[in-house]
């Protein structure tokens, strides 16, 4: 392709930058959207979803552009403001999803699946960064196993402790 072929598509590198970067948000969506997939357990698409996601984070493509480069070429604001839109309404939908069901406690969702979509951006940041990937991931995914567990509801007839 040439350079005036290339700007007749895209005014600068940056949107070029962009178009590829939204396309592996894309690609990134289909493959938690494959991960979650037939699952009917609210905790369980939770959780596969969140693996799909760190497991898609190992790609080099990916950790690259859409966690290295992506912040930097974009500016934060931009580069949040499209991975909200791509992912977003994915996790606040699988948090509706385990609130109806009473799979999670009762919370307010908007903030709890901003929570939880900056733990799982910063977890895969922590994979790109990691000089031992499978280890990381091991460690990162035990992390997201911990903080999905803790949105169970605490069990009303467990017997309290006693002061002394």
């Amino acid at each position: 392709m040439t350079r005036g072929a290339l700007y007749h598509h895209f005014h600068d590198k940056t949107a070029l930058f962009q178009a590829v970067y939204e396309a592996l948000e894309e690609r990134l969506v289909e493959q938690v959207s494959a991960h979650v997939a037939g699952r009917s357990d609210p905790i369980e698409a939770l959780r596969r979803g969140a693996e799909g996601f760190l497991d898609a984070c190992l790609d080099p493509a990916v950790q690259r552009i859409v966690l290295l480069e992506g912040p930097s070429v974009l500016g934060w604001e931009r580069w949040r403001e499209i991975d909200q839109a791509y992912f977003l309404g994915l996790v606040t939908l699988s948090l509706e999803a385990a609130a109806e069901a009473g799979a999670i406690r009762a919370s307010a969702i908007e903030p709890l699946a901003h929570i939880l979509m900056g733990g799982l951006v910063e977890a895969a940041m922590l994979l790109a960064s990691a000089s031992e990937a499978d280890r990381a991931r091991r460690d990162v995914g035990a992390a997201v196993d911990l903080m999905i567990d803790g949105l169970r509801p605490t069990d009303p007839v467990a017997p309290r402790r006693r002061r002394s």
